[in-house]
């Protein structure tokens, strides 16, 4: 019996198809444009899906070494729970001038944190601080 592929993989062959069969077809270039968004939707989401568990791991650890606490075990429900208790102390540390973080250790957690979503809809975005 041949197994069902799993959603990112859904997604990614969906977005193949989007880009390079339907796109071509079109005749208007409205649709045309229509359907590479759509391909690019479908990707982002795959990919979005594809990487969750690594990305939730790598936001915990780095929020973890932050805050000096303990990274919860490999429980996808426990790690959400932590992750998002953590993000409310944060952010209510911010708001209320209470936080005893390092602010440029927090910048970093932050910005690799959103490479980490940016790469999602495209791996080739630039990050860096500088113009070259």
């Amino acid at each position: 019996m041949q197994e069902r592929p799993d959603d990112a993989t859904t997604l990614l062959g969906l977005a193949g198809f989007l880009a390079g069969e339907v796109r071509p077809a079109l005749g208007d270039k409205g649709l045309r444009f229509r359907a590479l968004i759509a391909a690019h939707l479908a990707k982002s989401v795959a990919m979005s899906i594809a990487t969750a568990d690594q990305r939730r791991r790598q936001a915990l650890t780095a929020l973890a070494a932050l805050l000096e606490r303990d990274v919860p075990g490999p429980d996808a429900t426990e790690e959400k729970e932590a992750l998002r208790a953590w993000q409310e102390e944060l952010s209510t540390g911010l708001r209320s001038d209470t936080l005893a973080v390092d602010l440029d250790a927090l910048r970093d957690v932050l910005m690799a944190g959103l490479a980490s979503d940016i790469r999602i809809a495209n791996d080739r975005f630039d990050l860096k601080d500088t113009l070259e």
